[in-house]
């Protein structure tokens, strides 16, 4: 294989992936900022830039198996779904609402339209985008695998914190319950991803 075919096999795709992620993020963290508030900022915006980091010390410099992580990709995905599910089946925009208010921008209301519109279908449709790039083993695809991995583990703590939120022992009951897949699938694919890459080693099988 010649030089300039290294390049366009190697190096450059994965630069060009970076600096479109870079642009992602800063591009969506003023619009978040702005629109939202830092109620949302904060989580969203601190998720993708930790699954930058994770992504620049493992498979951005050594792409493992993108196949290897497709089953609990898939798996975070329904999670999330079913934590949504939850959160607008229990109305938590209304107690994000008034918990946080202070944290929002002016003007802003968070209502079961927006929980449904740009959580419920909007980050599923992003993840599911990136699991394409994923399996055919694109370098975007290796950083949305850490995004969606990190910000299941984000979700997860603050699907417990609005359980303990909740006034009556069966909605924490359901809340907590809600929280624990994102947070086990989580941490499981992001230790399959660093193990995949080599930054971690492989778990011993009996």
């Amino acid at each position: 294989m010649s030089v300039e075919a290294e390049k366009l096999d190697g190096v450059e795709p994965r630069l060009v992936a970076l600096f479109t992620v870079v642009a992602c993020i800063a591009t969506a963290a003023a619009a978040i900022q702005v629109e939202m508030g830092p109620l949302f900022a904060l989580p969203i915006v601190g998720s993708a830039t930790v699954a930058l980091l994770a992504w620049l010390k493992t498979s951005f410099r050594r792409p493992g198996e993108p196949a290897r992580g497709t089953v609990l990709y898939i798996a975070a995905i329904v999670a999330l779904m079913l934590e949504h599910a939850t959160q607008w089946r229990s109305r938590a925009p209304d107690l994000v609402m008034q918990v946080a208010r202070g944290w929002v921008a002016p003007g802003f209301v968070f209502n079961e339209r927006t929980l449904v519109v740009v959580f419920a279908i909007g980050s599923p449709a992003l993840f599911l985008l990136g699991g394409f790039f994923l399996v055919r083993g694109r370098p975007v695809g290796d950083y949305m695998a850490w995004l969606l991995f990190v910000w299941s583990l984000v979700a997860g703590v603050l699907q417990g914190v609005l359980a303990l939120h909740r006034s009556d022992a069966l909605g924490m009951a359901t809340g907590a319950a809600a929280c624990l897949p994102p947070l086990i699938l989580g941490a499981l694919g992001a230790r399959r991803l660093a193990s995949s890459s080599g930054a971690l080693p492989e778990p011993v099988t009996p």
